[in-house]
């Protein structure tokens, strides 16, 4: 979870299995809706969120804030010992410049770090620079 100087972002790391753009903003607002959270949307998200939010999110980033790290690609296996093609895209120097002028709250990201499997597919967080 990250403060901004007076409103919270939440981080989230998902494995999405399949889907298009707008079916990945759909499920994750009914996420934090789930959740209870009081904004629910992606940062920046001019079709799901409030004008007042997007305005709000303009001062951190001005793009929809949804990224892929890494995708699979199954159909595209360049040989049969190859299963799948594998594709990683590190964040956009936009997203961790935003990331870097927001502060962690480093209590409630401990407390969903010990939630989280040590086997967990995701990627490290490691791999979004601070």
């Amino acid at each position: 979870t990250i403060r901004g100087a007076s409103h919270r972002y939440t981080l989230v790391r998902c494995r999405i299995v399949t889907g298009r753009t707008h079916q990945i903003r759909v499920h994750l607002k009914q996420l934090a809706k789930d959740c209870n959270l009081p904004q629910q949307g992606i940062v920046g998200d001019y079709k799901y969120l409030s004008s007042w939010q997007v305005t709000l999110d303009k001062d951190i980033v001005d793009r929809v804030w949804l990224h892929a790290y890494r995708l699979h690609f199954p159909e595209l296996a360049r040989s049969p010992q190859q299963q799948r093609l594998n594709v990683t895209s590190p964040p956009p120097g936009e997203l961790t410049a935003a990331l870097n002028r927001l502060n962690v709250d480093q209590q409630l990201t401990d407390q969903y770090a010990a939630l989280a499997k040590a086997n967990s597919p995701m990627i490290p967080q490691e791999a979004f620079p601070r």
